[in-house]
């Protein structure tokens, strides 16, 4: 089950970022102008640095392992992986939501003439959902698993 969820994890990361930077890279030099959907533009672009940021953190999460190596990459590495956690599923996404409320409310912007807008919404509604998985399956498995690991270990 582990394997499984940690892997749909990856999927979702990687094909959000791949989607968004074949859209960035699709723009063909498309430049607006218009100050009102500029800021859009630069959630766009606040998007992919986070895909990217959070691709690299389920990367490390699912390919570097915490609970082998050195004494001192054993004692660092709890604290390393709970950040890229936090990371991933509270911060960033938490970021990325305010930023498109404020977007939303922000009267002026007219996002629906933006290019990136249909993404956006996508991109916040998987952002909205991050938080929720972190309390009800990431700290509830995850986090737990590896309190319980550290503490047998440090038994031992």
């Amino acid at each position: 089950m582990a394997l499984e969820t940690i892997a749909t994890y990856f999927h979702a990361e990687f094909v959000t970022f791949f989607i968004n930077l074949v859209m960035y890279l699709s723009r063909n030099g498309r430049k607006q102008w218009n100050p009102t959907v500029i800021l859009v533009d630069y959630g766009f672009t606040l998007a992919l640095g986070s895909n990217l940021v959070t691709t690299i953190c389920v990367t490390i999460l699912i390919f570097v392992s915490w609970q082998k190596g050195s004494n001192c990459w054993q004692k660092i590495a709890p604290k390393v992986f709970y950040i890229l956690i936090l990371l991933n599923f509270v911060i960033i996404p938490l970021i990325n939501v305010l930023y498109q409320i404020f977007i939303a409310a922000y009267p002026p912007i007219k996002a629906r003439d933006s290019y990136w807008e249909s993404f956006l919404i996508f991109f916040m509604v998987s952002c909205f959902t991050k938080p929720f998985q972190f309390y009800l399956i990431v700290r509830k498995s995850f986090i737990y698993d590896a309190k319980v690991y550290i503490a047998n270990r440090d038994l031992v």
